[in-house]
């Protein structure tokens, strides 16, 4: 009998897991404009991707984005990775994307601008739901 640990993941899985990444990165990318919306309002108009860039990586505001940041990059490296990818890798990433956009009793940082930014804008709403979508069936096959 193989070893899940070791086992490398299967077609499915890795399949799977590049629809979470696709479902994650339209999520991001809504959750970048809504925060950068909120702090144009605040701070004003952010004249070039230079600076936009700039203070996603730099500024406090964007801060709270960088657990949602790193775990795409995460799934970056392990799906295009040189390494080959394991079936428990394959679960860990979606236990960590689970992670990231399930509600918790008592809430991170990272938790309290994402509720709230699911509250204010019902297309991040909707790309929150194609995540869970995505997650379903790999969470449903690795449950058994």
């Amino acid at each position: 009998m193989t070893d899940p640990r070791t086992s490398a993941a299967t077609n499915e899985e890795r399949a799977t897991l590049r629809t979470v990444r696709h479902a994650l990165m339209s999520l991001h990318k809504l959750l970048l404009d809504h925060e950068r919306a909120r702090f144009e309002h605040e701070n004003g108009r952010i004249e070039t991707t230079h600076q936009h860039l700039k203070l996603v990586i730099e500024h406090p505001s964007f801060a709270w984005l960088r657990p949602l940041s790193g775990l795409i990059a995460r799934f970056d490296e392990r799906l295009d990775g040189k390494e080959p990818l394991s079936a428990a890798d394959a679960r860990q990433l979606a236990t960590d994307a689970r992670a990231l956009t399930t509600f918790a009793e008592e809430r991170t940082e990272y938790q309290q601008h994402y509720h709230r930014a699911l509250e204010d804008d019902p297309d991040i709403l909707a790309a929150h739901a194609s995540v869970a979508r995505s997650l379903a069936p790999f969470l449903a096959r690795t449950s058994r």
